[in-house]
């Protein structure tokens, strides 16, 4: 099955304060005035396969989208076309949010899961879903999470480097293919920085700027030269200048110190935005230019910021994920929209939730499970640029 039917059938972690400002004056005519918009902020969001997550301002989580096995977490399994507090507390620190579950940190560092279990990626010992969230263990050390499709990954305040869930293609990176139903240590390293958790594939870089890479090799996603799987961390060449990277479900993206980007992986339709659909099975920069910023991944397409807060984009176009008003692929990469201020970046397999400068969240792609959180409109909404997601 090609690449673009299999698309379609699978279509088939920034702060939320809300201030109000009602302005009821009287026109000459004796009318009022509508009450104004709400003006939302966030402080991190994160967006899954069909569902959506995000803290407000204030502390309070809030989520959206589908619903399936409690990934929301306000105890139900009913599918939320805008967002819903999650609990009731105002002290939540960051999210991320998987293809059937969710994690998030609270401030006093403490770790939380809901959402669908069945591998053991919530971490509590069970392969029992749970439908709010539910505290994994007694430790307060918990620094930085993501969440993959059937896994959870996980760095704590002293460096260290944790996973747990789905062990399939050695994507915890502990030596071997073996599920893991709570956080285990992977190696003995103290220097971990940042993280990403893929479909199949896991990655993350250390302190020193050095990436690794472990799990599933499928279209060379792992970008150490081969196809084959890793079931430990293995080191990408031995530069030492990455700062971020992403890894998605056929393809990955990272930036360097110097501002470059860099892709490899599938390049059907130029996922990888160079152009061709070759894929590449290691790290290959994509033009010249040494400014960007932001970046994120999804299914078969990319998105990234530059430093002047421009939004660029590239790859699949199906459900208009790109933000450029069309459902026309794109092989190479191309400016969304004329703005300069946006700031964050966070894909889900075909929908993104992005925070400009004054921290305002921005949606747009697919709407099939209601994860653009604009309320009880179609489900399958005419491609358009990025939407503000305002407050009721």
């Amino acid at each position: 099955m090609k690449i673009k039917n299999f698309i379609a059938v699978v279509f088939g972690a920034l702060i939320f304060s809300c201030s109000t400002e009602t302005i009821q004056e009287e026109k000459e005519t004796g009318e009022k005035e509508e009450p104004a918009v709400a003006t939302c902020t966030w402080r991190s969001v994160s967006a899954g396969a069909h569902h959506s997550i995000g803290i407000q301002s204030d502390g309070s989580l809030w989520a959206w989208g589908n619903n399936f096995d409690g990934r929301l977490g306000d105890g139900t399994e009913i599918q939320r076309d805008r967002p819903v507090q999650i609990e009731t507390g105002n002290e939540w620190s960051s999210v991320a949010a998987g293809y059937h579950h969710s994690l998030a940190i609270k401030n006093d560092g403490s770790l939380w899961t809901w959402g669908r279990n069945y591998y053991g990626q919530l971490g509590d010992g069970t392969t029992t879903n749970k439908l709010k969230p539910s505290r994994i263990g007694a430790d307060n050390d918990w620094a930085v999470i993501d969440a993959g499709e059937d896994h959870s990954l996980a760095i704590k305040k002293d460096g260290t480097l944790w996973a747990w869930g789905s062990n399939i293609y050695g994507r915890l990176g502990d030596g071997t293919t073996t599920d893991q139903l709570e956080p285990i240590q992977i190696g003995v390293s103290n220097n971990w920085a940042a993280i990403s958790a893929g479909n199949w594939t896991s990655a993350a870089i250390k302190k020193d700027g050095s990436l690794w890479v472990w799990g599933s090799n499928y279209n060379g996603i792992l970008g150490d030269g081969t196809m084959y799987n890793r079931t430990s961390p293995t080191q990408i060449g031995v530069d030492n200048n990455w700062i971020s990277i992403r890894v998605a479900k056929f393809h990955s993206l990272a930036l360097r110190y110097d501002g470059t980007l860099w892709t490899w992986g599938m390049n059907y339709e130029s996922t990888l935005g160079d152009g061709s659909t070759i894929e590449k099975n290691a790290p290959m920069q994509i033009g010249k230019d040494n400014n960007w910023k932001e970046i994120s991944a999804g299914l078969a397409h990319s998105l990234a910021v530059k430093d002047d807060g421009s939004l660029w984009a590239w790859g699949m176009n199906y459900s208009g994920q790109l933000g450029n008003g069309s459902q026309n692929d794109s092989k190479t990469v191309i400016q969304i929209g004329t703005e300069n201020d946006w700031l964050v970046l966070n894909t889900g397999e075909l929908h993104t939730l992005a925070l400009k400068k004054d921290k305002t969240l921005w949606v747009w792609g697919n709407n099939g499970s209601k994860q653009l959180g604009l309320g009880p409109v179609e489900t399958t909404l005419p491609p358009s640029p990025p939407r503000l997601l305002e407050c009721e």
